[in-house]
């Protein structure tokens, strides 16, 4: 833990002298809302779970938009509030609230500390929550006179080897007919997600569309796995439409089937192409649409494993992959011949705009978005 995110409140004042004792940094926001979005951000930029501290009462509820963001965005997040203590339960005492049951919708795992001897131990078990699996956001409840007691070191229960080491990976006979299905297909493609972002797939996900001459196309997180300008990647799931109709196969990598992908419907996904989907969730294969086939697991694990299947034997997808950039560049340019036929419109049509912005960008600017009508 390098950071915490969070906004001061007598809940909580003995935290941040443990923060200073160990050499955490404290981010100290004006509005519990920010610190909850900043550590969503730093979990999903870092892949560690990002950490927001906030007193109890009001500045739980405050933060609560930021967990719920993490919990939709799988990332990685320890959310930690202070509450009035233990034995001022069912008192009215300050800001005193029902929080574990308003939280428990929009995280992993949430618990209260009754005993501070066992602090570390529940700060582990958060970490592993959080951590293990999909990722997501946690909520520890820390009561003052719980944080504020003195314990002797002794009775600390430190955690050793409380997370996995190794992350799951799919079965040999699923991945042989895995494998066994790509060679069939004449015209397969890869659409990555999320998932595979958290699984730091990115090396993996490129050997395997240089071993078997797969487009690949990126989506949410995932985008920048490959780089849109890699042989293999011709860009965003948006500059697919026109290819992704066209195939027999589509090879899913930690992507859920939800809006953003049509349900898995037309014309994102045809009806008439099979469908492989790979996720760390079990319970996503085949949500909103029929697979013929659904791996659960690690998507880096995965794709070491159907790597070393598919080095086997050479593809022949060649003219496949090799049709697919000019089809990817036809398409944006249509739409920006479409753009600058409406140069001259009032107001200024949005699309034109972000194609200025972009003309204007070098490749390495960053750019921070926000959703809108």
């Amino acid at each position: 833990m390098e950071y915490i995110f969070t906004l001061s409140g007598g809940h909580i004042d003995s935290i941040y002298q443990a923060c200073l004792d160990v050499g955490i940094k404290v981010i100290d926001t004006r509005h519990e809302q920010a610190a909850a979005h900043m550590a969503e951000a730093w979990g999903r930029l870092t892949r560690k779970p990002g950490v927001c501290v906030v007193t109890a009462g009001p500045g739980f509820t405050d933060a609560i938009t930021g967990v719920a963001n993490a919990f939709m965005a799988n990332s990685p997040m320890i959310f930690i509030a202070g509450r009035s203590g233990v034995s001022q339960t069912e008192t009215l005492s300050l800001q005193e609230l029902e929080q574990i049951d308003i939280i428990r919708p929009l995280v992993k795992w949430a618990r209260v500390v009754y005993e501070t001897h066992r602090l570390d131990e529940f700060t582990a078990i958060a970490f592993r929550h959080a951590l293990t699996g999909r990722p997501g956001p946690v909520f520890l409840e820390i009561p003052m006179d719980v944080i504020g007691r003195k314990v002797e070191e002794k009775e600390v229960i430190r955690p050793d080897g409380y997370r996995p080491r190794c992350q799951p990976g799919a079965s040999m006979d699923g991945l042989n007919e895995a494998i066994a299905m790509l060679r069939k297909a004449k015209k397969p493609v890869i659409i990555a997600g999320s998932g595979a972002y958290y699984a730091d797939a990115g090396e993996e996900l490129k050997t395997f569309c240089e071993l078997t001459k797969v487009p690949v196309f990126t989506k949410f997180t995932g985008r920048g796995l490959l780089p849109d300008n890699d042989p293999y990647c011709p860009g965003s799931l948006i500059s697919g439409i026109g290819i992704l109709p066209q195939s027999d196969l589509i090879l899913i990598f930690g992507a859920r089937l939800d809006f953003t992908m049509l349900y898995g419907r037309p014309p994102i996904i045809p009806e008439t192409a099979k469908l492989i989907q790979v996720d760390i969730e079990g319970s996503e294969i085949g949500r909103n649409r029929k697979v013929d086939l659904g791996l659960v697991g690690d998507v880096k694990e995965v794709l070491k494993g159907m790597i070393e299947l598919a080095a086997e034997e050479p593809f022949s997808h060649s003219e496949w992959i090799e049709s697919v950039r000019p089809q990817a560049n036809d398409s944006k340019q249509l739409m920006i011949q479409g753009l600058l036929a409406s140069q001259k419109e009032e107001p200024i049509h949005p699309a034109r705009l972000m194609k200025e912005i972009n003309d204007f960008l070098e490749d390495d600017a960053i750019v921070v978005a926000d959703g809108g009508d």
